[in-house]
């Protein structure tokens, strides 16, 4: 695979086959390398060869990948010609009543009725319309999470400070920029660029709500949402990776691989 996403030949020559039964790591590594200077060297040269239907490890592509590369390649030169266009603002909202300490989440119509959750590609990332397919976008769920925590949070502290919400709406909306989770530009974040948070409360006719309640509402709100604070205060996070292959003895090989920030 090359840096562009294409396939193309690679040759297993027997330093190829010495790393990759060491270590796969390095290998990875070194078939990147190797890539990206064939990629260089396909520009001063004719002779370079691809082969469009097989993977760089000469096994013939998955028709699921071919399928997500025919959908990727318009919106990746649109990205390119248009980068304002890569940029998407992605939104969710819930509701407050007077009933319960709880926040309800608005959803399509297939994700409703859909029996479990299945997250897929957002459609500026090649996905399919979610309200045919149920997919859900990882980003529209971390937004979800948000408004679902905020609103019970404001819920409980406004229940404890005795101010009585008679309604309202939970608000979360967050920019994205396709161009770095496409690998379009290096310089584009991969991840939110800007989350809006807010309220729009209807308080219950006759009872006297001063407005320093109100400031001290938003700033318990703010202080004691998990989901809020945790998007705030980066958390130490370590990301890890665990895996087994049979190999042709039998035994299992393991792979790992783990990262801490």
């Amino acid at each position: 695979m090359n840096v562009n996403g294409h396939a193309e030949e690679w040759h297993w020559d027997e330093e190829s086959i010495r790393l990759l039964s060491k270590s796969p790591t390095q290998f990875v590594k070194s078939a990147v390398l190797k890539s990206t200077r064939q990629h260089k060297h396909h520009h001063n040269s004719a002779s370079f060869t691809r082969i469009s239907n097989h993977d760089s490890f000469g096994r013939l592509q998955d028709p699921k990948m071919s399928s997500l590369r025919e959908k990727q390649a318009p919106l990746k030169d649109s990205y390119r010609s248009d980068p304002n266009s890569a940029i998407v603002t992605l939104k969710s909202t819930g509701t407050l009543d007077s009933s319960n300490v709880t926040c309800k989440l608005d959803t399509g119509k297939q994700m409703q009725q859909a029996q479990q959750k299945v997250a897929g590609l957002h459609p500026f990332a090649g996905g399919d319309d979610p309200e045919i397919s149920g997919e859900l976008c990882s980003g529209d769920m971390l937004l979800e999470a948000l408004v679902a925590c905020a609103g019970v949070t404001l819920k409980a502290v406004s229940t404890a400070m005795g101010i009585p919400i008679a309604s309202g709406i939970v608000k979360a909306e967050g920019d994205l920029d396709f161009k770095g989770t496409m690998g379009i530009d290096r310089n584009a974040p991969v991840g939110f660029k800007d989350i809006r948070l807010s309220f729009e409360l209807k308080f219950e006719d006759g009872v006297d709500v001063p407005e320093e309640k109100v400031a001290k509402l938003g700033q318990l709100t703010e202080r004691y949402c998990v989901v809020l604070q945790t998007i705030a205060k980066k958390p130490e996070l370590s990301v890890s990776l665990q895996g087994s292959q049979k190999e042709e003895g039998g035994d299992d090989k393991k792979f790992s691989w783990e990262e801490k920030h």
